[in-house]
C-alpha cells in the first residue's frame, strides 16, 4: 500500500506539472522567450518542493500505517518491538525509582501506549504488603485524585512506579483511522477495555476485579489512567499528530504548540520514546 502511495504521487505530481505548464503557456504565450523559461524553472522548483514534502509525509505517515496494520509481513516484526518495550519498562521497576515517566513521540506515542497498558497488565496485581485491595481501599481510590490513588497504592506496596504519560505530535489521533477500521468499532473497543482511556470512571466493576482465590481486589488493566497523567502536545498544522482528549478522554491536557519555529521539528517526525525515572 505504501509503495503504491510513494510511487503514484510522483506520477500524479508530473500529470499536474505539465498541465499546469500548458495552461499557463497559453497565458504568457506572447510574452518573450525568456519568460518561458523563467516560468519553466520555477515550476520545476515548485515540483521538486513539492515532492519532497509528500516525500517527508509517506515516510512518516507511511511507518505508522505499517505499524498498525495488521498483515502477515509485520506481525512478527510488531510483536518484537511490542515485547521488548514491555521487557525494558518491567525491567525499569525492578530498580529502586520512586516513579517513572514516559515520552512518545510520532509512531513512538503509539508504541509507548501499548507498552504502558501491556505492562501495567503484567504489574498490576503485584504488591509487596498485601495480597490485594479491601473494599475500604477501594472506596478511598474512587474518591481519591490520580497523586492520592498513587500515594496510596505505594503505600500497600503497589509494584506499578509510572505517574506520567506524555506524547508529542501523536498520530493516536487518527486511532479511528489507524487502530481500528471505523469510529464505532474504536468506541466498542475502548468500552471493552482493548484501548484504555484517560477520563473520571465511577463504576468499580471497571476499574477492580476481585481475585476468588485471595479474596482481594485487583486494578484492572483499564484503570491505568486512574494513576497515570496523561499529556498530549501536538502543534497545531501537524497533519500526523493533534489533539487526544476527544478519543481518550477528557482528562488528557492538551498542549499546543503555536509558534512556528517548532515546524521543523515536526516536519522530521522522527519516531522517538523517552523513559524518564526519579530516584
Amino acid at each position: 500500500m505504501i509503495k503504491k502511495i510513494s510511487i503514484g504521487l510522483p506520477i500524479l505530481m508530473s500529470i499536474l506539472f505539465f498541465f499546469y505548464y500548458w495552461i499557463f503557456s497559453y497565458v504568457i504565450i506572447s510574452c518573450p522567450f525568456w519568460y518561458h523559461l523563467i516560468f519553466f524553472f520555477l515550476s520545476v522548483i515548485f515540483f521538486y518542493i513539492l515532492s519532497y514534502i509528500f516525500k517527508l509525509l509517506t515516510q512518516s505517515f507511511g511507518d505508522v500505517i505499517r505499524y498498525t496494520v495488521p498483515h502477515p509481513s509485520n506481525i512478527e516484526g510488531r510483536q518484537k518491538i511490542s515485547n521488548n518495550a514491555v521487557e525494558f519498562l518491567t525491567s525499569l521497576h525492578e530498580k529502586d525509582y520512586a516513579r517513572i515517566v514516559i515520552v512518545g513521540h510520532s509512531l513512538g506515542s503509539i508504541i509507548a501506549y501499548e507498552m504502558l497498558i501491556n505492562t501495567f497488565g503484567n504489574l498490576n496485581k503485584l504488591f509487596k504488603n498485601v495480597e490485594g485491595l479491601e473494599e475500604k481501599d477501594i472506596e478511598e481510590l474512587l474518591k481519591g485524585s490520580r497523586e492520592e490513588s498513587f500515594n496510596k497504592m505505594q503505600v500497600l506496596g503497589w509494584k506499578w512506579k509510572v505517574t506520567d504519560f506524555i506524547t508529542c505530535g501523536s498520530p493516536l489521533c487518527h486511532a479511528e483511522m489507524i487502530l481500528t477500521k471505523n469510529k464505532d468499532l474504536f468506541k466498542n473497543k475502548k468500552e471493552l477495555g482493548e484501548y484504555p482511556v484517560s477520563e473520571p470512571i465511577k463504576d468499580s466493576s471497571k476499574l477492580f476485579y476481585l481475585n476468588k482465590k485471595t479474596k482481594k481486589y485487583i486494578p484492572t488493566h483499564y484503570s491505568v489512567f486512574k494513576y497515570v497523567e496523561w499529556n498530549n502536545i501536538h502543534f497545531e498544522n501537524d497533519i500526523i499528530g493533534g489533539k487526544l482528549r476527544a478519543l481518550f478522554g477528557q482528562d488528557i491536557l492538551d498542549h499546543p504548540l503555536l509558534n512556528l519555529k517548532h515546524l521543523k521539528g515536526y516536519l522530521n517526525h522522527i519516531p522517538t520514546i523517552g523513559i524518564k525515572t526519579k530516584r
